[in-house]
């Protein structure tokens, strides 16, 4: 089924070849923007944190389950969970995605008071986390949005419960008062928001860890990563891109002063000898020295060019469909 595409291959393979490499040969010298780092020093203390969740539909309602945890380089864990029943509507995997969002960061302030990690290291990124719009807000009316403000919004703020989802707790009222799940939805991208205000607050000493990147702060149209993983070699990182969030944004749905008023760093790096580059976004100012600082937390635990721990916490917290189904038998159990 491939023959007339490998044709192609051998037809235009030099002719696109020779593209690709004339269009690396125009980048600017990645020397400029790569800084080797050799040294290692293992007095950072580390924990990573992640969480997974699964789904399972009943009768046209979603058994939901999130599975967090925060596991630390000696081998201390915080974990966390919750069980919930949501009634189906279109989304429902980023709905979910949302609620394990919310989960993990309150997880994680529990682990930073329990562990007192020198660093928090966070899978994917936290940027886009940040900016992932909440949902409904460009459709509900300013006087449903308003009374959500009013009647939910203080409660959730302040909340202290653990690993759980305080708007689920409010779902009836809104429901009766609004007649709409909707705004339920809107209040859940509304925690996330303030679960995420509630861990910076406590700490700014994490960093998000990304495989993939697409960002193209240094290098124009070509996506830096991929720059730089193709062209540098051993460990190093990245001179570092600073960027502010009211320049990525308009305005918050909530705490706009502070999300607008937060700077990341980020900065691409390879921790060990043929390991791959990955992507890192810290929420404050670094300069090159606190960077090299954090590498060296980062490249004591790391195995394969990847934090060790942020691996096994992430494989610890995912949900199979096999384990899913066992606990949708557990509970509903005669329903299902």
């Amino acid at each position: 089924m491939l023959g007339s595409l490998y044709e192609e291959a051998a037809l235009r393979g030099g002719m696109l070849k020779s593209s690709a490499e004339s269009r690396l040969q125009e980048l600017p010298d990645v020397s400029e923007y790569w800084i080797r780092h050799e040294s290692m020093d293992d007095s950072l203390s580390t924990a990573a944190a992640d969480g997974g969740s699964g789904f399972k539909e009943f009768s046209g309602l979603i058994l939901t389950a999130i599975n967090t945890a925060v596991l630390s380089d000696s081998d201390e864990v915080v974990e966390g969970s919750f069980l919930d029943i949501l009634g189906w509507q279109a989304g429902i995997r980023e709905r979910v995605r949302n609620l394990t969002a919310i989960c993990e960061f309150k997880n994680s302030i529990i682990a930073m008071d329990e562990l007192q990690p020198d660093l928090l290291i966070m899978d994917g990124s936290l940027i886009g986390t940040i900016l992932r719009p909440v949902r409904y807000d460009g459709v509900l009316g300013d006087d449903v949005k308003g009374w959500i403000r009013r009647n939910c919004l203080r409660e959730v703020a302040a909340s202290m419960d653990g690993v759980y989802v305080h708007s689920r707790s409010m779902e009836d009222t809104i429901r009766d008062a609004l007649r709409s799940e909707r705004p339920v939805v809107y209040l859940e991208g509304i925690e996330r928001m303030v679960s995420i205000w509630k861990l910076l607050k406590k700490t700014r000493d994490m960093v998000a860890v990304s495989e993939r990147s697409t960002m193209s702060d240094i290098f124009g149209d070509m996506s830096d990563l991929s720059v730089f993983n193709t062209l540098t070699a051993g460990p190093g990182h990245s001179v570092p891109v600073h960027r502010e969030l009211s320049g990525l944004k308009g305005k918050f749905p909530v705490l706009d002063a502070f999300f607008s008023g937060l700077e990341f760093t980020v900065f691409y790096a390879r921790l060990e000898e043929n390991g791959r580059v990955l992507k890192f976004e810290v929420p404050r100012r670094l300069g090159t020295g606190e960077i090299g600082e954090y590498l060296e937390g980062l490249r004591a635990s790391s195995a394969e060019g990847y934090p060790h721990i942020l691996r096994r916490v992430k494989e610890d917290v995912r949900i199979t469909a096999t384990e899913m189904d066992i606990i949708a038998g557990m509970v509903l159990e005669g329903l299902i």
